[in-house]
């Protein structure tokens, strides 16, 4: 069964991840896999570490395979929401579609099959479980005791620490999202121009995790100082006005199902498919996925940026077939100096819940 190494980002100020087709004003509350490996592979190359042998390995003999990265809240870690989904309690529609992530728990239940009574689209709080962060989030009841100490209390005209309402705590974010007024100013002319930007700020005791499956151990030590380096240069976009930089923690290990070639996967990954797994893989029966189109800027140290080419990856939380392995999609601008490789190999965990 896939062993999960956890690793935890606790972001010191804010965090701007974008995506093709929405603006500055906007940005993920989460860390795709392709992201994270991109920011890994750049600041080894700024450490002066080799990069090119290195993400050779992954076209061949992955030293190891990395999830997104999505939030936590306290003890509780979230997963993203499977796409499809049939539970008779369950309420099908928008509200429905505004759930982004599950809890670990949740997700554990489903994989059981377990029948859950859960909330409908005007509750936030039913038997078996709640939601957070306007529907976003859902977690177990069971897990309502592992949220930040911030989130369920509030002091009392004594000084003292109560419990709040469970209602109240359903109000209550994990993340914050705004915008932030900057300037950009002409190095020719000195005139300005206002412009906004998105940031996602965490609340206390909260963040991101992401986990990682090792085929070769000796690979951890390295990637380790690598991860170490990248919290304090940042990751994401605005990185020099602070954005992105994070504390690094380690939280244990988490054991899956492995993926059964016979059954589905769910992707805790985005997947580049290779081109055989077009075939079967996504052609699955039960198969549910989303594309997710992924476009951005080259960067090489010397060089200025170039946009790379477009390439579409399959979204985190899909149902694929078991046998997924995915591959590193090739998005080398034209004539730039060195090939550039996106990260799309596959990690996921054998999918028994419910599904349409």
């Amino acid at each position: 069964m896939p062993e999960l190494e956890i690793f935890r980002l606790a972001f010191r100020t804010g965090l701007h991840v974008g995506e093709h087709g929405i603006g500055q004003e906007e940005t993920l509350p989460y860390l795709p896999s392709d992201t994270l490996f991109a920011a890994l592979a750049a600041t080894r190359a700024h450490m002066g570490a080799e990069v090119s042998d290195w993400i050779e390995q992954f076209k061949s003999q992955p030293p190891f395979r990395l999830t997104s990265a999505f939030p936590y809240a306290g003890k509780v870690r979230f997963y993203p929401r499977p796409l499809t989904l049939r539970n008779q309690d369950l309420e099908r529609g928008k509200p429905w579609k505004r759930v982004a992530f599950v809890s670990e728990g949740l997700l554990q239940a489903w994989q059981s099959g377990k029948a859950l009574d859960l909330p409908k689209p005007e509750q936030r709080v039913a038997k078996d479980a709640v939601q957070l962060q306007g529907g976003a989030l859902w977690l177990l009841r069971d897990e309502f005791d592992q949220l930040p100490e911030a989130m369920r209390t509030r002091k009392n005209k004594a000084g003292k620490l109560v419990p709040l309402p469970l209602k109240s705590v359903t109000r209550q974010k994990v993340w914050q999202e705004n915008t932030v007024p900057r300037v950009l100013v002409d190095r020719v002319s000195s005139a300005s121009d206002i412009f906004h930007t998105g940031r996602i700020v965490f609340a206390p005791e909260c963040g991101l995790w992401f986990g990682v499956t090792w085929s070769d151990e000796t690979a951890r030590p390295e990637f380790v100082n690598t991860l170490r380096v990248l919290g304090d240069t940042g990751i994401g976009a605005e990185r020099s006005v602070g954005y992105g930089a994070f504390a690094l923690a380690t939280d244990g290990k988490q054991k899956w199902d492995e993926p059964n070639p016979n059954e589905l996967t769910l992707l805790l990954s985005r997947f580049y498919p290779q081109p055989n797994e077009a075939s079967n893989v996504l052609a699955e029966a039960k198969s549910a996925y989303e594309l997710v189109r992924v476009t951005g800027y080259a960067q090489s140290v010397g060089q200025a940026n170039w946009r790379r080419r477009t390439v579409h990856l399959v979204r985190e939380g899909s149902l694929v077939g078991g046998s997924a392995q995915g591959d590193l999609a090739d998005v080398t601008p034209k004539d730039f100096a060195h090939p550039v490789w996106r990260y799309g190999l596959a990690l996921g965990i054998r999918w028994e819940g419910t599904q349409a």
